[in-house]
């Protein structure tokens, strides 16, 4: 055998053990994920709306379907059930977006309890940027007539642009980047390189 027939070997067997290392990887990696979504389910925390919706934004829920169909199937029947959730304006934000964007007809009521007895979002809500954030996303997925969703999306845009702009304000790129790039028109792949 050549001399470059013997590294064309070597470099093929490296390769595939390199290969094989990644795959041992990534299943180590998915099961470790899909025991942590099946956790959450059980726990029924807001750890598990964190989970699916750092997983779609990384763009690998195609791996844990069935268990993302779980938690979200749970969160709905309990909303539809009455049960009391979270007063956080980004739970209900985060619960509100997951549902309607997998297909679920889930109210946009579920905001008035964010207003005023003047019908207005309430002034202290600008203080909860991560809730704000999280109800512009919730917003843009509004259809016709909502328009407690029409008022979400203006106030919190107009909250988030001007905390954008704040110097002492730590998130400004990624609220900046919600501004850009709403979660539900985006695609994972490209804007995660940004």
């Amino acid at each position: 055998m050549s001399p470059n027939g013997i590294s064309t070997m070597f470099a093929a067997t490296n390769w595939n053990i390199a290969e094989e290392k990644k795959t041992t990887y990534e299943e180590s990696a998915i099961k470790k994920i899909s025991n942590a979504l099946m956790k959450s389910y059980r726990d029924e925390s807001l750890e598990g709306l964190t989970l699916v919706d750092a997983i779609q934004r990384l763009g690998i829920e195609y791996y844990f379907k069935g268990e993302i169909k779980a938690i979200l199937d749970r969160q709905y029947l309990k909303l539809c059930a009455g049960a009391e959730h979270s007063a956080a304006l980004y739970e209900n934000a985060l619960r509100f977006r997951l549902l309607r964007q997998e297909g679920y007809c889930v109210s946009a009521d579920m905001f008035a309890k964010f207003k005023n007895e003047n019908g207005k979002f309430r002034p202290e809500l600008s203080e909860d940027i991560q809730g704000l954030m999280s109800l512009f996303e919730a917003s843009e997925l509004r259809v016709e007539a909502e328009d407690i969703l029409t008022e979400a999306y203006e106030y919190s845009r107009q909250v988030l642009d001007a905390a954008m702009w704040n110097p002492h304000q730590s998130l400004a790129s990624v609220i900046g980047h919600t501004l850009k790039h709403p979660h539900h028109k985006s695609l994972a792949k490209f804007t995660a390189e940004n």
